[in-house]
């Protein structure tokens, strides 16, 4: 299980240990987390009105409450909980915001890993998550799975080719990049059907245009359902064969995640089952009938 799923299962069960737990719904009601964040000792919290995730710190000084984004936002206090004494960075979250709170927890205590620069940790969370926080999150539709499905297929041939990071720089795709992949002399543009034979749909004519420095490859994937994997057991699949020593390549992947609509807090929802059936590679050139 890759990295981001597993701190977001941990932070969920801790939720619903707290919500079984409660001794007063109208009292916050705190435990230890199970693990450390670096030197920093954790709890976490639940009263009636917001979710807590408290972090021992060294004595800057009490702030806030801040804002990081609605129904989001941390304060240093001096605080004394369950016979702890000392100060303690409180993030905090509106309760209704539960799961979206889990998977900022996640993103953050990873950022952490590489970084133990608490308020940095947070602003650059706040940076990854502020669209998928503000947007309204659900599992993606069909065409767009067959679409990340494909983008996804030629990005593993990619990285079996070529150094990782480039790779995964290069993928505009979900950053709504001109082309699905954008190289130094070469354009990739992906399109993925169920249809056989294939038709696809181009939303936007320059799509199919080469620029004038680089060539542009058109790539067709032809898709068949009810075999092969999910569309989360083919996430994590990848990042288990290429992300697993490389903490920061797994955010910026997760990003990439993010950014097209997919989200962990969803991979359970994802049943269908799709296998590569067949691939065309087409390169475009200004005498292409387009």
């Amino acid at each position: 299980m890759n990295r981001i799923k597993k701190i977001f299962d941990t932070i969920e069960q801790e939720w619903n240990y707290l919500e079984l737990n409660r001794d007063d719904a109208h009292s916050i009601t705190v435990k230890d987390y199970p693990f450390n964040i670096g030197d920093n000792e954790v709890m976490i919290g639940i009263d009636d009105k917001n979710l807590n995730m408290l972090i021992r710190m060294d004595d800057v000084g009490e702030k806030g409450p801040i804002s990081l984004l609605e129904g989001l936002g941390y304060k240093i206090n001096k605080l004394s909980i369950n016979n702890k004494k000392g100060i303690f960075l409180d993030i905090f979250a509106d309760l209704n915001r539960r799961v979206q709170f889990s998977l900022f927890l996640a993103y953050f205590i990873s950022y952490l890993e590489l970084d133990p620069d608490l308020i940095e940790a947070l602003s650059k969370t706040k940076k990854s998550l502020k669209k998928y926080w503000s947007g309204k999150n659900d599992i993606l539709p069909l065409n767009k799975q067959i679409g990340l499905f494909g983008e996804l297929s030629i990005l593993e041939i990619l990285m079996g080719n070529l150094d990782h990071r480039k790779v995964i720089e290069s993928w505009e795709g979900p950053n709504d990049g001109l082309h699905d992949f954008n190289g130094h002399s070469m354009d990739l543009e992906v399109k993925s059907t169920l249809k056989d034979p294939p038709i696809i749909r181009v939303g936007n004519i320059d799509q199919l245009i080469p620029t004038i420095s680089k060539s542009l490859n058109l790539i067709v994937n032809l898709f068949e359902r009810g075999k092969g994997l999910t569309l989360s057991e083919n996430i994590d699949s990848i990042l288990d064969r290429y992300f697993n020593d490389d903490p920061e390549l797994m955010i910026l992947f997760e990003e990439k995640l993010l950014h097209v609509g997919y989200s962990h807090e969803y991979c359970d929802h994802y049943t269908e089952r799709f296998t590569l059936r067949d691939q065309l590679l087409i390169e475009i050139t200004d005498q292409s009938p387009v």
